[in-house]
């Protein structure tokens, strides 16, 4: 998870949905710029704007695994293991506005880090979703009535 606070925003990304190329968007050395769930705390009592980057559970859940099965063997890839830890719980009743995943680019511009995970989903179990992405699902369908996304003039002035 990225977490970064500037002087006009508390920005929070999760992994597998954009984090690595905002990691370095906002600069690696970058003193506030945080990987980890150590500062979650600080985003959620940020007086600042705060935005989300949010990706449809289920998508992330599917290249979350993907991610994982590149670094381990199957038998050790669990549910909330790495890549596919629920995120949403933990900004769903914050006052935020989102970046959807889907329009990622027009914020970051075209992806130059990271990679896209490739999987089959066809191999038995790929596809069996736990419960938690169930339920991470029904947070983001709220999330998309109840705020609104961040128009690209506001991500600009928070930028700069």
């Amino acid at each position: 998870m990225l977490i970064h606070i500037n002087d006009k925003m508390a920005f929070i990304c999760p992994q597998r949905a954009g984090h690595t190329t905002a990691w370095k968007f906002f600069g690696e050395e970058s003193s506030n710029g945080f990987r980890g769930n150590a500062k979650i705390f600080e985003w959620q009592n940020s007086n600042k704007q705060k935005v989300a980057v949010i990706r449809n559970p289920f998508d992330r859940y599917v290249s979350g695994l993907a991610t994982d099965l590149q670094y381990s063997n199957w038998e050790n890839v669990k549910p909330g293991y790495k890549h596919t830890d629920p995120f949403l719980y933990l900004v769903a009743d914050y006052d935020f506005k989102y970046i959807s995943f889907e329009n990622f680019g027009r914020y970051f511009g075209v992806k130059k880090y990271g990679w896209d995970a490739e999987y089959d989903l066809k191999k038995p179990g790929f596809c069996e979703y736990p419960k938690m992405v169930s339920d991470e699902f029904e947070i983001f369908e709220n999330i998309l009535k109840e705020k609104k996304e961040l128009n690209l003039d506001e991500w600009n002035d928070l930028c700069n």
